[in-house]
């Protein structure tokens, strides 16, 4: 069993085996990194610069998303 197997292992947070995203590009619910943790995400409590404005504040409601699709 190894990170990238597509099995869930041991300490691993998720693994979609070679779906999983490179640890600088992941984000979004549900995505899953190739150091088999989950990605960061609008509302997680986190401001993550290279995606988000704001995180699900009093005057942030959507993270207005950063990120180009």
């Amino acid at each position: 069993p190894h990170c990238g197997d597509g099995v869930k292992n041991g300490n691993e947070q998720c693994d979609k085996g070679a779906s999983n995203v490179a640890l600088a590009t992941a984000y979004g619910p549900g995505v899953c990194t190739t150091t088999c943790k989950n990605a960061p995400f609008c509302g997680d409590g986190h401001v993550q610069a290279s995606f988000e404005e704001c995180e699900g504040n009093l005057n942030c409601s959507s993270c207005k998303s950063t990120m180009v699709k």
